[in-house]
């Protein structure tokens, strides 16, 4: 029986994946979608995964830098923030934007990270690849299977810093969905919303700012990762939170990616409010047969909130459906009922209701003594 927590992310892990292969609803005709400069664009409520705005999403583009954030997040999940990385001359030598590593000299983990998702370094992100992957060709193998394990279809990684390769692609669907994957991890947030990081191992002194502006002028924002590359042209992947709304998005080969990122959060934030769907204080009541307990509770495995325009021009709507007698033994967490969630007479998803507790089977002894005080 999976675990609680596992069920959740399953659930949310299936929920986000589904949505990738969904359309946004129609804009009403007497309001306009937004305008953006981007080539491809997309903008996602991530809690839910339900997509907002879309704008040539499955169009391959390169990503420049926004490239880091698998990085970032197949290092935090594989390798050791306290391992000291002695560099090599490859990394040292690496083009593009850079933290000035030196050949031979050592340095943590943890500030080549800050270093990769504050200041962009090409140098940090090939210094991790050989670190974590044992050398550059592994872990960009590395990142391609976390690809693959996310269910991407059309991305392909040849490097780690997303310097102009042939066949080094994305859409701004996959790479949201890169995003919003990264996003829960903690330790990646704490990273992509740190303005200024002095680097605590290195022999020479660095301090990393943050190429990110909107952490300091755009309400709610934390995250996550700026690019330019000629070829790529201006890449933003970008994430703010205001109450329970998170909201997560892409530009890719935009004119002015700031302004296309700022009209899109503006959108969104504006635009649609989080409904609740299920809490798990939602509790229903069940028999058990032949229990050691006559009766349990059941919950939703988690809370759900959905992104809903707030101009009334849809309909949520939630069926609840669970057993009203179960046959003991029944295992935590096994699952008893269904929330469904419709949203404009369309079916999104399922949501478990499970058992809160286990009840065991009544004992002989039990029933004989019930049998007994019976007559």
């Amino acid at each position: 029986m999976l675990s609680r927590r596992m069920q959740r992310v399953k659930l949310l892990l299936s929920i986000f994946l589904l949505s990738l292969s969904l359309v946004p609803n129609s804009v009403p005709a007497e309001e306009a979608a937004p305008s953006v400069t981007a080539k491809g664009a997309i903008l996602i409520e991530a809690s839910s995964g339900r997509i907002l705005y879309e704008k040539n999403a499955d169009g391959l583009f390169e990503p420049a830098s926004t490239t880091k954030i698998m990085t970032a997040i197949v290092a935090i999940e594989s390798g050791d923030s306290n391992q000291i990385v002695r560099v090599s001359e490859k990394a040292a030598n690496t083009e593009g934007s850079s933290i000035y590593l030196s050949s031979g000299e050592s340095i943590s983990l943890e500030d080549l990270l800050y270093g990769l998702m504050l200041q962009s370094g090409n140098d940090a992100a090939v210094a991790i690849a050989e670190a974590v992957g044992g050398s550059v060709e592994a872990f960009v193998r590395m990142m391609n299977d976390k690809a693959a394990l996310l269910g991407l279809k059309h991305t392909h990684f040849e490097n780690p810093n997303g310097l102009h390769v042939e066949g080094h692609n994305t859409t701004a669907r996959e790479l949201c969905a890169i995003a919003s994957y990264a996003m829960q991890n903690e330790r990646f947030r704490t990273i992509v919303s740190t303005k200024t990081w002095v680097a605590k191992s290195s022999f020479v002194p660095r301090t990393f700012q943050n190429k990110n502006k909107f952490l300091s002028t755009y309400e709610g924002y934390n995250g996550v990762k700026t690019g330019y590359t000629k070829a790529a042209g201006k890449c933003l992947v970008f994430s703010a939170k205001r109450d329970e709304m998170q909201l997560i998005g892409v530009v890719l080969k935009a004119s002015d990616m700031w302004n296309d990122a700022k009209t899109l959060l503006d959108y969104g934030f504006d635009t649609y409010e989080m409904c609740p769907v299920a809490t798990i204080n939602d509790h229903f009541s069940v028999n058990v047969r032949n229990g050691a307990k006559k009766s349990l509770l059941a919950s939703p495995i988690q809370d759900i909130l959905y992104p809903v325009r707030s101009d009334g021009t849809e309909t949520l709507s939630v069926s609840k459906s669970c057993v009203q007698m179960v046959t003991a033994p029944v295992a935590k967490e096994q699952r008893l009922g269904t929330i469904r969630v419709v949203l404009n007479g369309e079916t999104l998803f399922e949501i478990p209701i499970v058992a809160d507790d286990e009840v065991s089977q009544k004992r002989y002894s039990d029933s004989l003594m019930e049998l007994i005080r019976s007559w």
